[in-house]
């Protein structure tokens, strides 16, 4: 009963940010806010006054919020801890939640009504900003823009001498406006300015993995890392980038969280699988100091997209077998999977013919691929030659074509490592397949010569006993080679099935992920994966263990009854501390490095 209420409490507060509740405007000149209730938006700012104290360093120079009035009280405390009768211009940016209106950027000159009195608009200040073809003024848009209207009273409130400048912002806008935008706003702006962007962040995705895709947003804004903002998990990567550009050239390089949540808090629901995230914060004036950056990737077992998967995509798309998890590859700095095949212009032979275990994959499907989030494929497996090196050199010509980066080697020979670079951090991936050529001295030597130039090794084994759900001898033996050569964590595939974990000498051993996209439907362990988050730190990494299903060539998240069964399986057949079996059971794994 409780979850039913809880859940209904968060249907009727979405609904409020997606229906005005004047219904429009009764006067030519004015926009309305949310509520006329005075009362809410007081107990907002009475609830943020039980939240931990947050520090701000120096004079706040622009803020970020949050649009849902579910997380009102994560607003008023930014607005508590910024407030000032001497903040004479407000610009409040959002996303054109509706893709209303014709142009890229779009401004007002209403003046708006609060339950805290008016807000006059800056007129000279929006007029300059449309003089200099950086905004349109459409009014009727705002009628419904809850990114604009239910912030509005936290702005009389907490900067009550204020006018306002409204900008919406389209989500195609390109990097190119988002920093004309931002010069233009800073040119603008003066010891009395301030800009504010109300975004919300993870959508749509279970919360363990919207805590995750958080991660790489609070790196990229306190790093201004403006390359990664078109992959965040958020829901206006243009707005984010005004906002964090005007920071820039403001000199406000500190920005300091001043709250997270998600709503399946909130609504006391942790089980809901459909969530949304908050983080909010203020930018402040601090010199530019580079901080350590913390690297997240994106890990998973087998993808094979041929035999019947293939089938499934000719029949309903390439996005088919990636429907219910789209969004999961959002917010990563690296996705990496074992590609089971290659790209060639081969005809299939596994669809007229399943007992013929030779993979090819429409290359027609790499754009999709790489749009999703792929970026980093394994090829040291048995079906990287299944046509050949005539197939060998197609597929890893059109993965370099598009964009991808690939490692390892069918014989081990050659190609076997690739370094990906983010943020300055060097994370290396070493592929190593056991069944051509079982040797692994020149796996271990590429190790060792990784060693100085990459700050975190990740091993790649293509290994062991298919549908064995335990490792063999022989994994555990490389395994602890590939350790002490200096590899930081072992993530294995092959099997199908997901084997169990080791921790040895303080670094994580993954035996198998099992599969991530397969057509073996003939069993229940063939037909679960796991998928492993990476925080890579600069004293720890922290191993989030996401669990996916697969049936009919499809992947979903599994409810939370069955992702608790198979975190429970992971953690009785592998032998671990007491603390990290417990860890396991939570779904993350951290160890100092």
């Amino acid at each position: 009963m409780k979850r039913v209420f809880a859940t209904a409490l968060f249907l009727v507060l979405v609904a409020i940010v997606v229906a005005n509740v004047k219904g429009g405007k009764d006067h030519a000149d004015y926009h309305y806010s949310y509520f006329s209730d005075k009362a809410y938006f007081d107990q907002a700012y009475e609830k943020a006054e039980s939240l931990p104290r947050t520090e701000v360093k120096s004079k706040p120079v622009a803020l970020l919020v949050n649009q849902h009035l579910l997380a009102s009280h994560l607003i008023a405390k930014t607005f508590s801890l910024a407030e000032s009768r001497k903040v004479k211009t407000v610009f409040l940016i959002t996303q054109n939640n509706w893709t209303a209106g014709r142009a890229p950027v779009i401004t007002s000159l209403y003046d708006w009504r609060t339950p805290y009195g008016d807000i006059k608009v800056n007129r000279d200040a929006a007029k300059d900003l449309i003089a200099a073809n950086l905004a349109s003024q459409e009014e009727d848009i705002f009628a419904n823009e809850h990114g604009i209207t239910g912030i509005v009273p936290f702005v009389k409130k907490s900067f009550p001498n204020a006018r306002i400048v409204p900008l919406v912002i389209r989500d195609s806008a390109p990097k190119e406006l988002s920093f004309a935008l931002a010069q233009k706003l800073f040119d603008e702006s003066d010891g009395s300015t301030l800009v504010i962007a109300s975004i919300d962040m993870s959508h749509y995705l279970p919360k363990e993995i919207a805590d995750f895709h958080d991660i790489k947003v609070r790196e990229a804004i306190a790093n201004f890392d403006y390359d990664s903002t078109m992959s965040l998990d958020i829901d206006t990567p243009p707005t984010l980038r005004t906002l964090m550009r005007f920071a820039e050239l403001s000199k406000a390089y500190d920005f300091e969280i001043t709250g997270e949540a998600n709503s399946a808090d909130l609504i006391l629901d942790p089980d809901i699988l459909v969530t949304t995230s908050y983080i909010t914060g203020i930018f402040s004036k601090a010199a530019s100091v580079k901080t350590p950056t913390t690297i997240t990737v994106l890990a998973m077992g087998d993808l094979m997209l041929d035999r019947n998967v293939r089938r499934a995509i000719e029949r309903e798309g390439p996005g088919y077998p990636f429907k219910n998890i789209e969004r999961f590859f959002l917010g990563n700095d690296i996705t990496v999977a074992n590609l089971e095949g290659g790209f060639t212009s081969n005809e299939s032979v596994a669809m007229k013919d399943n007992t013929i275990l030779h993979f090819t994959f429409d290359p027609s499907y790499i754009p999709y691929l790489r749009s999703l989030g792929f970026d980093t494929f394994s090829l040291a497996n048995n079906h990287s030659m299944d046509f050949g090196n005539a197939g060998l050199r197609e597929n890893t010509s059109l993965l370099k074509k598009n964009g991808f980066s690939a490692f390892g080697s069918a014989w081990n020979e050659s190609n076997l490592s690739t370094v990906r670079t983010i943020r300055g951090q060097k994370i290396a991936f070493v592929g190593y397949h056991e069944f051509y050529d079982p040797e692994i001295a020149g796996v271990i030597k590429e190790i060792q010569r990784l060693k100085n130039l990459s700050d975190f090794i990740i091993v790649y084994p293509h290994w062991g006993v298919e549908y064995n759900q335990g490792f063999t001898k022989g994994q555990q033996e490389k395994a602890r080679a590939f350790i002490d050569a200096g590899a930081d964590a072992v993530i294995g595939a092959h099997p199908h099935v997901i084997e169990p974990i080791e921790i040895y000498k303080g670094k994580a051993i993954f035996y198998s992920l099992g599969n991530f996209l397969f057509d073996q439907d003939f069993s229940k362990a063939t037909q679960e994966g796991l998928v492993l988050g990476l925080e890579i730190g600069p004293e720890k990494v922290a191993y989030n263990l996401f669990p996916v299903t697969m049936a009919k060539a499809q992947i979903s998240f599994p409810k939370a009854a069955l992702r608790q069964s198979i975190l429970k399986s992971l953690s009785d057949g592998s032998n671990l501390m007491p603390g990290h079996e417990s860890d396991i059971l939570q779904g993350k794994l951290i160890l100092t490095k």
